[in-house]
């Protein structure tokens, strides 16, 4: 589900997540709780915990940002309009290594046309009435959830995240302030 990754309101790139658990709250959210190790602080991490949702298809995908105190929530849309901007595009690949995906800006245009910085073109469509979203991108189609929360910084943020037909997730980030 998730790498070494960096998004632009990290101060420091999160790495090695591990020692994954799985559960179901009594409010019968799903979360996912591990250990997190930080770019250039040697062995030491921190317990984190991303709340997960599940995406049309059935399969699970986790927020972005840890949960502390508050929830994650899915939100509802009519049209990809809705949410056209500037967002910050991550890919986790499929990769076991050092590497670290850094999220990069990406265009998505009111009509679902989502442009990437080096050229790349896809699209994303949003089931009408639903946080459901599809992006079709590079030859993969991912499906996943559109929902608001906190970053860890405390920035509000819109937040994107998607499993792929690849065996990829992706994240995207829209800051909202």
């Amino acid at each position: 589900m998730m790498g070494n990754y960096k998004f632009p309101s990290l101060k420091k790139a999160y790495m090695a997540p591990g020692h994954n658990s799985a559960m179901i709250d009594e409010d019968g959210r799903y979360y996912l709780v591990y250990h997190q190790r930080f770019e250039g602080d040697t062995e030491y991490h921190e317990p984190r915990v991303h709340q997960m949702f599940l995406n049309e298809a059935g399969w699970l995908v986790a927020a972005p940002f840890a949960v502390s105190g508050e929830n994650a929530e899915v939100e509802s849309h009519s049209d990809v309009k809705e949410i056209a901007g500037t967002w910050y595009l991550l890919n986790h690949g499929t990769d076991i290594s050092a590497t670290i995906h850094s999220a990069e800006a990406a265009t998505l245009k009111k009509d679902g046309t989502l442009l990437l910085k080096d050229g790349t073109k896809g699209t994303c469509i949003i089931s009408a009435g639903t946080g459901y979203v599809t992006i079709s991108l590079n030859g993969a189609t991912y499906k996943g959830v559109v929902g608001t929360m906190n970053d860890e910084a405390g920035n509000p943020v819109r937040f994107l995240s998607a499993a792929g037909d690849n065996n990829e997730t992706i994240w995207a980030v829209f800051y909202l302030e």
